[in-house]
C-alpha cells in the first residue's frame, strides 16, 4: 500500500473540489470564458482523481479487476469499501459526479445567470 500516493490523491480531490466551488460560487463565472473553463477543469480533475483513488483501493484490497472505470465504484460498493446511501447515490453507470455537477450548472442557468459560454 502506498499511503503517500493515496493521501496525495485525496488531497488533490479536496483541492480541486474547493477550487471548483470557489470558481462557481457566483454567476459571474459565466461571463468569463477563462474562469468558466478553469472551473470545469477543476471538476474534471476531481473526477479523474476519484477514479485514481478507486483503482488504488481496488489494488490495496486485492479486489477483482474492473472492466471499466464505471465498474471501479461498483466493486468498491460491493466490497463495502465505500458506503453509498440515499444521500450519496451512486448510479450503475458511474457518472453520478458528472451529472450532479451539470445539474448545478443547469440550476444556475435556470436561476437566470447568463450561460452563453456553455
Amino acid at each position: 500500500m502506498d499511503k503517500e500516493r493515496i493521501a496525495a490523491i485525496i488531497k488533490g480531490i479536496e483541492q480541486n473540489l474547493t477550487d471548483s466551488e470557489e470558481r462557481f460560487k457566483d454567476g459571474e463565472v459565466f461571463n468569463d470564458r477563462i474562469r468558466f473553463d478553469a472551473g470545469c477543469m477543476s471538476v474534471f480533475q476531481s473526477i479523474n482523481r476519484s477514479i485514481d483513488l478507486a483503482e488504488e483501493l481496488i489494488s490495496l484490497f486485492r479486489l477483482q479487476i474492473p472492466g471499466s472505470y464505471n465498474d471501479s465504484f461498483d466493486i468498491l460498493k460491493k466490497a463495502k469499501i465505500i458506503n453509498v446511501t440515499e444521500e450519496t447515490p451512486l448510479q450503475a453507470d458511474g457518472v453520478y459526479l458528472i451529472r450532479s455537477q451539470l445539474h448545478k450548472l443547469w440550476s444556475l442557468q435556470a436561476a437566470g445567470y447568463p450561460t452563453h459560454n456553455l
